[in-house]
């Protein structure tokens, strides 16, 4: 094609959006999650020599939320354990659609598809042992970049963490 300048497209398509963003104006084209993602849960269990106890799933984004939505799991509570590494496994699905935000599954490893582990080092609250769980809540967002941001706000006080994982794959 004559007169193609890539990078004059992606500067136009740039401040095209963002005009579109501030005024609210102009043609906006949306897309929502074609997967869910959900993120495991450790079960408390008593241990069983040759018996690993099943991971539930816990949905932090529906299929087909919108980029850029929030999603606060409301009315419950999870330990995060801080101090020390803490795993993080992602889990999705293209074929559960009904799921909603909050949902748990009570068995992630025979109904979903894992994406990806996650191990990082968070820091300690104040006033709780090392290794102890500290009670959160969980907020979701989905960022138009394509990551999905998990936001667990320490629920005695305005500590927050923040866990990143790329749901776009290149």
């Amino acid at each position: 094609l004559e007169g193609f300048q890539p990078d004059l497209a992606v500067a136009k398509g740039a401040s095209l959006y963002g005009r579109n963003r501030v005024t609210g104006k102009g043609i906006r084209i949306k897309a929502g999650a074609a997967r869910s993602y959900y993120i495991g849960l450790d079960t408390s269990m008593p241990a069983v020599p040759g018996f690993r106890p099943k991971v539930k799933a816990l949905c932090v984004v529906p299929q087909g939320t919108e980029e850029g939505s929030e999603l606060l799991i409301e009315g419950q509570e999870f330990g995060l354990v801080t101090g020390e590494p803490a795993e993080f496994r992602f889990f999705s699905s293209e074929v559960r659609s009904g799921d909603a935000a909050g949902q748990i599954l009570p068995d992630a490893e025979a109904e979903l598809e894992e994406t990806s582990l996650l191990e990082v080092d968070l820091p300690p609250v104040d006033g709780f042992p090392l290794g102890q769980a500290v009670p959160v809540q969980i907020n979701a967002i989905v960022t138009e970049l394509g990551t999905l941001e998990l936001w667990m706000k320490h629920a005695g006080s305005d500590r927050r963490w923040k866990v990143e994982f790329r749901v776009r794959t290149e």
